[in-house]
């Protein structure tokens, strides 16, 4: 899975936070619900087209009240993009999904919970360029 995430400016009033995810498979985007529910905040999704790859897309909005919410949630800034990082309990290998003769890469990710290291990883794959992004227990061995 891929997310893509944009702090958004509403000129009718508050901003928002848009997730943008894109996947083969609908159920990935199980971790991002899992994870909504969980920060104990509401998101209005909407339908996107499928990315220039033919993977499903979901925006996934939430509003700016409920940013701080999710970060804390995720113990991730999303203020600092391009510079995302996480500071949860439990090492990660957030492992670059690969496609024709991309070379393989880790980096090690912290998060509390299974759906929190997905919804991290897939965040921090398209901060990296890469395709998608996969989190499994365990570091990375550099």
């Amino acid at each position: 899975m891929l997310i893509e995430y944009s702090l958004v400016d509403h000129f009718t009033g508050g901003g928002g936070l848009w997730l943008d995810c894109y996947s083969y498979q609908e159920r990935e985007f199980d971790s991002v619900r899992k994870v909504i529910v969980s920060s104990d905040i509401r998101a209005e999704v909407t339908q996107l087209p499928p990315d220039s790859n033919g993977r499903i897309g979901v925006r996934f909005i939430i509003v700016s009240e409920d940013i701080p919410k999710l970060e804390n949630y995720l113990k991730v800034d999303f203020e600092e993009y391009g510079h995302l990082k996480s500071s949860g309990t439990s090492p990660y290998r957030c492992e670059r999904v690969v496609v024709l003769s991309q070379q393989k890469d880790c980096e090690t990710i912290y998060a509390d919970d299974d759906h929190a290291a997905n919804v991290i990883c897939s965040l921090k794959a398209k901060d990296k360029g890469w395709f998608g992004g996969l989190a499994k227990p365990g570091t990375c061995n550099k």
